[in-house]
């Protein structure tokens, strides 16, 4: 599963729309080389080409080794991703990335925190690091030979750590920060019914999310998504009004790759009752949808007719983060006992299998469905019909 995220994250890298990389001239002394490295906000944006070559020509890296190096500033907390291309020319020729623009080498190895490679990765090479605003990362691309030059190509991208405002059915990535837990996504909801996070990458990471008014008050439950699972986050939402979903990490991604993050708002057209006395008929076999925003514990009710003694089924999809309740009631307002949730176990409440088929065997009459949250901060969307 790991590998299946490591790869789709990458894919980010290699999409067609090019942002464009500027790079300072070297001064001929050694120095490194600034390059100017565009942020990323977009899953379909990728950096342009810097074309790399490094000859016998080329100022001493350390001690025999010559070549180039290159300075990255952090614009902002975030996390920096630097991609070469497979080395064409002479052999030998190394990359070295380090948080210090001095280079040393000690028994075959380079002295550095963050890592290193050989021209041989027949692949490429792909270095990435996290960091705070202002810090400098550095890329040496060197050779020790007495006659050589190797050319590559650079791929420098820069995912800011940032709370942003997102639009919904747009992909989003954006970059980890060591300090930074909260990251929250501000949008306003276009339609009434529920909201889900129907794409989010965060690597090894088990993400809590939650959801926060317009002055980042929560107003949800806080739910947990292991990293290997794909289950959807939903959300209550009323058209109009302005949100903030808060996905909180406990560390950047394991391989300082990018998040990805995409929203999406589903409308639902709901006619329920608010109480008992006022539920709606519901004809059997009718399908009907419905939300509960969250903030108060609140419910929906139905009203359906069975014309003689027989077992009905009751069908109910949880579009919720976690549970939702239902309660079958008589005319004269007894509450049947039947199953009260859909969704989750007794260990792990966020659901697991979000549909029910409920069988229930009822006499002639006149019954009433409420469909609720149990607590005010459990809120989605639902499906109920009977048959």
């Amino acid at each position: 599963m790991k590998r299946r995220m490591i790869a789709m994250t990458l894919a980010l890298l290699l999409i067609m729309t090019v942002v464009p990389v500027t790079v300072a001239a070297a001064d001929g002394n050694g120095q490194p080389i600034p390059v100017e490295v565009p942020e990323l906000i977009y899953q379909e944006q990728s950096p342009s080409i810097i074309p790399v070559e490094v000859t016998d020509q080329d100022p001493v890296v350390c001690g025999n080794y010559q070549g180039k190096i290159y300075e990255f500033t952090l614009p902002r907390a975030g996390t920096l991703i630097l991609r070469l291309s497979p080395f064409k020319g002479s052999s030998g020729t190394e990359t070295v990335f380090s948080n210090s623009k001095t280079f040393s080498k000690t028994n075959g190895h380079w002295n550095t925190q963050v890592g290193w490679s050989d021209s041989s990765a027949d692949t490429g090479t792909r270095f990435s690091e996290s960091g705070k605003a202002g810090e400098k990362f550095y890329l040496a691309v060197t050779n020790d030979g007495n006659s050589f030059k190797s050319t590559t190509s650079l791929r420098a991208a820069f995912y800011p750590a940032a709370d942003k405002t997102i639009e919904f059915g747009k992909t989003y990535v954006f970059g980890g920060e060591k300090s930074k837990k909260n990251y929250d996504f501000k949008f306003t909801a276009l339609k009434s019914g529920f909201m889900s996070v129907d794409d989010f990458s965060a690597g090894d990471n088990d993400t809590v999310f939650c959801l926060l008014d317009q002055n980042k008050k929560r107003i949800s439950g806080q739910y947990k998504r292991p990293y290997d699972q794909l289950w959807r986050m939903r959300f209550g939402v009323q058209k109009g009004k302005t949100y903030y979903l808060r996905a909180t990490l406990d560390r950047p991604h394991r391989w300082h790759l990018p998040h990805v993050i995409r929203l999406t708002n589903y409308a639902v057209e709901e006619k329920s009752g608010t109480s008992r006395k006022k539920a709606v008929l519901l004809k059997k076999k009718k399908r009907v949808k419905g939300y509960i925003l969250p903030g108060r514990e609140t419910g929906d009710w139905y009203k359906i007719k069975v014309t003689k003694k027989k077992k009905i089924n009751v069908l109910i999809k949880n579009r919720f983060s976690s549970r939702c309740y239902f309660d079958i009631y008589d005319k004269k307002g007894k509450k049947l006992k039947t199953k009260q949730f859909i969704g989750g176990n007794s260990v792990d409440p966020v659901y697991v299998n979000d549909v029910n088929h409920m069988y229930v065997r009822l006499a002639k009459g006149t019954y009433y469905i409420k469909i609720y949250n149990k607590t005010m901060g459990n809120s989605g969307g639902y499906l109920l019909r009977w048959k």
